[in-house]
């Protein structure tokens, strides 16, 4: 073997090594997945018909903190949400899924107390305190915050009299 053939070997498998080898063991290569829906609430007629036009009006609140209200239209595609995008909601076929998601670095509540009006006239409410379950999406290693999920709790009212 020539000198150049053993200087193209040296730094051909000195190139191979190094795209194969992967990171020191020091550093640590993290994905960026983020967190999903924290809790999935379900609100639903009783007898499973679809929803009607008028105004579902959905007030929530945190371990018996102040109420946030939420206004879902089911004609309108956007359906319903909070300001600050913590509650949001939107309608399918027959039910209402109103989404919460826990704010990053923050416990999530341990009750929920949820008041359903539909155009106005009072359905009922529901007081719950799901179990959450804490997780790392990129491991503890990475993510410096955990998620929260909870099972979905579903809210079954009656159609209201008119």
């Amino acid at each position: 073997m020539n000198a150049k053939s053993r200087f193209a070997f040296v730094v051909l498998f000195g190139l191979c090594g190094f795209m194969f080898s992967g990171c020191p063991d020091d550093d640590l290569a993290c994905t960026e997945m983020g967190c999903g829906d924290s809790l999935q609430i379900l609100i639903m007629w009783g007898d499973q018909a679809a929803f009607d036009d008028g105004i579902f009006q959905v007030e929530i609140s945190k371990d018996g903190g102040e109420a946030v209200s939420l206004s879902c239209d089911p004609s309108d595609e956007i359906a319903c949400h909070t300001p600050d995008g913590e509650f949001s909601g939107w309608f399918d076929v027959n039910v209402l899924q109103v989404t919460y998601n826990v704010a990053w670095a923050e416990e999530p509540p341990d009750s929920f107390s949820v008041d359903v009006t539909y155009d106005g006239q009072e359905l009922g409410g529901e007081d719950f305190s799901p179990e959450w379950n804490m997780f790392y999406p990129n491991g503890e290693e990475c993510d410096e915050y955990p998620c929260y999920q909870a099972q979905e709790e579903t809210l079954e009212f009656g159609h209201p009299t008119i």
